[in-house]
């Protein structure tokens, strides 16, 4: 009687050659994971470092100051790093977010005035929010929260 199939040594090296070839497509699936993985954790970092160690900021010169309901700050950007956007949060008997998208060039100034809806006189501090860019993607650094004792009246 005739035997039908395959021999032994060559249902061994398909076999062998299958597990070699499904190996290798999760060996090159894994691999590109872990690439991306890793490029999304080297941008991050950047960001992060770029936001605490990076970036300096000054307000206090002049220092903020508001009548009726206008609020008037002006912001010196003293870092190496372009700020894309700004947030700037007033908290008094209200809460008032400005947002600005010209940003602030490194080593430049910007100078904010807006009308908060409500008085001045109830300021108690106000928050300044710089948003960088690196490699097109945005990053919202930690606030900078300025206490309000009394705000100047501006002249």
């Amino acid at each position: 009687m005739y035997k039908k199939g395959i021999s032994p040594l060559i249902a061994t090296i398909l076999l062998i050659g299958m597990t070699i070839g499904v190996s290798l497509m999760v060996f090159t699936f894994i691999r590109s994971v872990a690439e991306d993985t890793m490029a999304d954790t080297d941008l991050q970092t950047n960001l992060l470092l770029a936001c605490s160690q990076n970036l300096r900021l000054e307000y206090d010169d002049p220092m903020p100051c508001g009548f009726g309901t206008t609020f008037k700050v002006s912001i010196w950007n003293r870092s190496p790093l372009d700020i894309s956007s700004i947030k700037l949060q007033v908290i008094g008997e209200n809460t008032f977010l400005f947002e600005d998208d010209s940003g602030i060039n490194s080593y430049h100034e910007g100078n904010y005035e807006f009308d908060i809806g409500f008085s001045v006189d109830t300021i108690k501090k106000f928050n300044i929010i710089p948003i960088i860019s690196i490699e097109e993607t945005d990053q919202a650094c930690s606030a900078i929260t300025v206490e309000i004792n009394e705000l100047d009246s501006c002249a």
